[in-house]
């Protein structure tokens, strides 16, 4: 608004002006502004352009990893077409869990645990 404000009144004063100079002052001034916004604008679709362009390989990158992740084919096809023992595994097929751990190895686990804690407490003490 304040801008506004300002531009009606210098249009005002451009229009009483009768001085050349000022007049010529004026209209470089109004050209170096535009040529200063042509190269911000300049800038800024370069940058764009970039970003688009990072855009677009994060993209790329995405697609082979979930190729790679989850392979070719789609979950409805029958087990017969399952890779053979040789083959090589894609990312999805191989565990992301441990496998599970039946009690006894968890009661023994979990006896190592308390003695290393203890142990630790025990040299922290002065």
């Amino acid at each position: 608004m304040l801008k506004t404000f300002f531009v009606s009144r210098l249009s005002k004063a451009i229009q009483k002006e009768n001085n050349p100079e000022i007049l010529r002052g004026l209209l470089e001034h109004t050209l170096s502004v535009l040529e200063d916004r042509d190269k911000l604008l300049e800038k800024y679709y370069k940058e764009e352009e970039l970003r688009q362009q990072k855009i677009l390989s994060l993209d790329d990158n995405l697609c082979v990893l979930q190729k790679r992740m989850f392979g070719k084919s789609s979950e409805k096809t029958p087990s017969t077409d399952r890779p053979k023992t040789g083959e090589s595994k894609t990312i999805h097929t191989e565990s992301i869990a441990p496998a599970p751990i039946d009690e006894e190895l968890k009661s023994y686990l979990r006896s190592q645990l308390m003695k290393n804690l203890i142990l630790m407490i025990y040299q922290k003490l002065p």
